[in-house]
């Protein structure tokens, strides 16, 4: 009996809501959108947010959810004045109230993008008419992402770099894309580069072997991680060192070059101008972690 004064306290609640929704959807439609954008309203129905926001929705009632003053712009016979686009920094906020802080793909309010005031409408094609991908994207790939950073692009045409995909070198090597290692919304720091579950550098999703954890663990990598001696876009150096020789890379921190170093000195035998002694990683070849010797020998 319970359970059946329930179903009957829910079924009238519906009833309520249910002339609420349908005048709502009656007062929306009355809003003739798509008789003047016809195009824009054509192109919108293949896009995620048609789909998000119901096909079968009257197109005022879709348009309105973004675009304040609809209403007052079809009754003007519009008047531009009138009608509100969620365009640059503030109109991000409408972005916001969907795509926000929902999972790892959405938008961060306090993003290196956003503060550096790269619009929502900088990258995506809201309404899809010139969008190329289910993210609405207006150039495919990562071929959007090299137009602003050209320096970057420029790396991956150095000797050694990570196979990218040819929207990013042109050379359509592999899949991989900007996107594969950074979080374009920026919800990870300034330089949006994305992390594990634990919280790993996103390096060690594919680089498993480094994970550790180890019981002697290289002081740089545990301090700075892989980007104190890699260089992921590109470098002169078949490792992607910073430096093309190993031997610069490390004594950037094993030398010694003020009252206190980052890292031990060599000892004395170790005459830097012997060949031998020149390539470090040679002896010390667990540069990375070893859970057996304290001087990374194995």
């Amino acid at each position: 009996m319970r359970s059946l004064a329930y179903t009957v306290a829910a079924l009238g609640a519906v009833a309520l809501l249910v002339p609420a929704l349908a005048a709502a959807q009656d007062q929306a439609a009355a809003v003739p959108c798509a008789e003047c954008h016809d195009t824009v309203a054509a192109s919108f129905q293949t896009t995620p947010h048609a789909r998000a926001l119901g096909r079968d929705a009257a197109d005022g009632m879709v348009c309105l959810s973004c675009h304040a003053g609809g209403r007052e712009h079809a009754d003007a016979g519009g008047d531009t004045s009138l009608v509100k686009s969620p365009t640059g920094v503030a109109g991000a906020a409408t972005c916001f109230s969907c795509h926000g802080g929902r999972s790892d793909a959405d938008i961060e309010p306090r993003g290196a993008h956003v503060q550096a005031g790269i619009a929502c409408e900088t990258c995506h094609d809201i309404h899809g008419a010139a969008a190329t991908a289910e993210a609405l994207l207006k150039k495919p790939g990562s071929e959007l992402c090299v137009t602003c950073h050209p320096a970057v692009a420029s790396s991956f045409r150095k000797p050694h770099t990570h196979s990218m995909h040819e929207s990013v070198d042109g050379a359509g090597k592999a899949g991989m894309q900007c996107a594969s290692c950074h979080n374009p919304h920026g919800r990870d720091g300034a330089d949006s580069l994305k992390r594990g579950r634990s919280g790993e550098t996103v390096c060690l999703s594919c680089h498993t072997d480094k994970r550790g954890p180890f019981v002697f663990g290289h002081g740089a990598v545990v301090v700075n991680g892989c980007l104190t001696c890699h260089e992921p876009h590109g470098s002169a150096n078949a490792f992607q060192l910073t430096r093309s020789r190993v031997q610069q890379v490390c004594l950037e921190c094993h030398s010694a070059t003020g009252t206190a170093t980052a890292g031990s000195q060599p000892p004395s035998f170790h005459d830097l101008r012997s060949p031998r002694y020149q390539n470090c990683t040679t002896c010390h070849v667990a540069v990375h972690g070893s859970n057996s010797s304290p001087l990374l020998l194995r």
